[in-house]
């Protein structure tokens, strides 16, 4: 007789058991549908054109009238919204597209079979990678209108590149392999779109920001630095939200660091009407805590096309030579971030600068700047890893121009 009490006993547990499951998962079930489009409704349109227009099958239009509570599909009040949740919409491939190509780059295919030279208005696949050689840089730009500089020395696998709702939101994710990219990520317009780079050591979300991120070669450890907006690193299960003009380093098998601000952007200092003479050197001022100053030359003020980067340990730089053109020149100030060793990289060499004479028509070039800017750049150095490269906050565009000798 105990037995059969206890068996019924037993059963009777299972079963509110099973019940409280259940309980759970529907409590869950809204969480699920939590990430929501809110859909703007036109004069003319009806939930079937809706639903045929931005949803994976038709015959999902019965539950989206049952979550909107529509009582007639035919006629919908214009300017009401309809919930759309995101895991209903269609998802379709948006790949990206080349901007800018400055010196040499690839872009091997997702199965590894091709590989082709980047040229501008060539269309980046999900799961192709972009490599770039030294003194060289790409840029892309993705379906929502962000932004992406993948630096020299960068390796950058676009893992997903997908739309939905006519572009109401992007799924952008990345992979950071080797080097830095500089992202410029615009608002997300809805609660479904995301935007993230991952690298060995952790993963950066984006909502609406300008920021980079680096891989240190020497341990794969991430850094992050924002430049506006916010970033959300995450690491080891724990996760810190980077403010603007704050970065964290991310060592490998570890959670991100507090946030440190970045240092304040260095000055141009000492920069003649006219620079004509070999080598070119540009002063900025000193940065107190700085041990590296990085300097950019770009074709452009919003520094996609970067044709030449040069690092130096003091607030004096040696330039680059360039060709005939106009162009912008930016410097940032950096703390060590992690490299091992104090040598710069090797294109930090001393370059010709100011003025020389060409072989071919014995002519001269002179870089003549009329106004200035910081771009985020990083050190190398045997101290532990840090982030506080400056943010960007001044534009010094440079002409360089060739005059008769």
């Amino acid at each position: 007789m105990r037995s059969t009490d206890t068996r019924l006993t037993m059963r009777r547990i299972g079963r509110w058991l099973l019940a409280l499951g259940c309980v759970v998962v529907l409590a869950r079930a809204p969480q699920a549908l939590a990430t929501e489009w809110l859909y703007t409704v036109r004069p003319g349109d009806t939930l079937w054109d809706v639903t045929e227009t931005y949803l994976i099958d038709i015959g999902y239009w019965q539950r989206l009238q049952a979550l909107n509570q529509v009582a007639d599909p035919q006629n919908l009040p214009p300017g009401s919204r309809l919930r759309i949740p995101v895991g209903w919409m269609r998802i379709t491939p948006a790949p990206a597209r080349i901007m800018a190509v400055e010196g040499e780059a690839t872009v091997q295919s997702a199965d590894g079979q091709h590989q082709t030279a980047a040229v501008a208005d060539m269309e980046i696949e999900p799961g192709d990678e972009v490599t770039t050689a030294a003194d060289s840089s790409v840029s892309l730009e993705f379906a929502d209108g962000s932004t992406l500089r993948v630096a020299a020395e960068s390796r950058v696998v676009l893992d997903i590149l997908s739309v939905a709702g006519g572009n109401a939101f992007a799924d952008t994710r990345l992979r950071l392999l080797k080097g830095s990219t500089t992202m410029k990520a615009r608002a997300l317009r809805t609660s479904g779109s995301r935007t993230e780079i991952r690298t060995p050591a952790a993963l950066s979300a984006v909502r609406g920001t300008d920021f980079r991120v680096g891989v240190l070669e020497a341990n794969d450890a991430m850094r992050t630095e924002v430049l506006s907006g916010q970033v959300a690193v995450s690491a080891r299960a724990k996760t810190v939200a980077i403010a603007a003009g704050f970065g964290t380093v991310v060592d490998l098998g570890a959670p991100p660091r507090p946030p440190r601000p970045l240092l304040p952007a260095p000055a141009l200092t000492d920069v003649p009407a006219v620079l004509e003479r070999v080598p070119v050197r540009i002063r900025v001022a000193e940065v107190k805590g700085a041990t590296a100053y990085r300097l950019e030359i770009a074709r452009d003020a919003a520094f996609m096309q970067v044709v030449a980067e040069r690092v130096a340990p003091t607030p004096s730089i040696t330039g680059p030579d360039l060709a005939d053109g106009s162009y912008f020149c930016g410097c940032v100030a950096s703390t060590p971030w992690g490299r091992r060793d104090s040598t710069p990289p090797a294109n930090s060499s001393s370059m010709p600068g100011r003025s020389r004479r060409s072989r071919s028509n014995r002519t001269k070039a002179a870089w003549c700047p009329t106004v200035c800017h910081s771009s985020v750049g990083a050190s190398r150095t045997r101290q532990p890893p840090t982030a506080s490269s400056s943010p960007p906050v001044t534009i010094l565009p440079l002409r360089w121009q060739r005059r008769t000798a």
